[in-house]
């Protein structure tokens, strides 16, 4: 029997994309009823430095607290993302992964893939990657309308 309680894991890096995606991850985690564990995976060599994102960390638990939600912050130092959080996500095996999407204008398509594609693509549990252009409307709505019901492997 597994004790383990569920979670759900978002990755941070504190840019919009990853705000919304944090608020959207928060909101799933009170309809499920799971917890949430916020994640920013650096490979900064320097202690002022991940002194500074565990500060950030920090104040985004916060925010996602005032919504309601249950969550853990997580600071995977020495890690170089994605590779660190792939290695989080193998070992942990959250209910779902939420990440935040960028979007890529005409010259980026020729660029090796994003982050949130290399997470989607490799993670072996669900992941809903969040959109910039899309997180403020649509998921609000989306959650509201109870669309974040989620079974079986998405």
């Amino acid at each position: 029997m597994n004790t383990k309680r569920s979670f759900i894991l978002c990755a941070t890096d504190f840019l919009p994309q990853a705000i919304d995606a944090a608020t959207v991850a928060a909101k799933i985690t009170l309809h499920r009823g799971e917890q949430l564990r916020l994640v920013h995976a650096t490979d900064a060599p320097k202690a002022g430095v991940r002194a500074i994102l565990k500060s950030r960390l920090d104040t985004e638990v916060e925010r996602l607290r005032k919504i309601g939600a249950d969550v853990e912050p997580l600071l995977l130092d020495n890690s170089r993302p994605p590779q660190g959080l792939l290695a989080y996500i193998r070992k942990e095996l959250p209910s779902l992964v939420v990440v935040g999407g960028g979007v890529k204008g005409p010259m980026d398509r020729w660029a090796r893939g994003s982050f949130s594609e290399e997470i989607a693509e490799s993670s072996p549990v669900p992941t809903l990657v969040v959109r910039e252009s899309t997180a403020p409307a649509t998921s609000k709505s989306w959650l509201r309308s109870g669309g974040v019901r989620c079974r079986g492997r998405a």
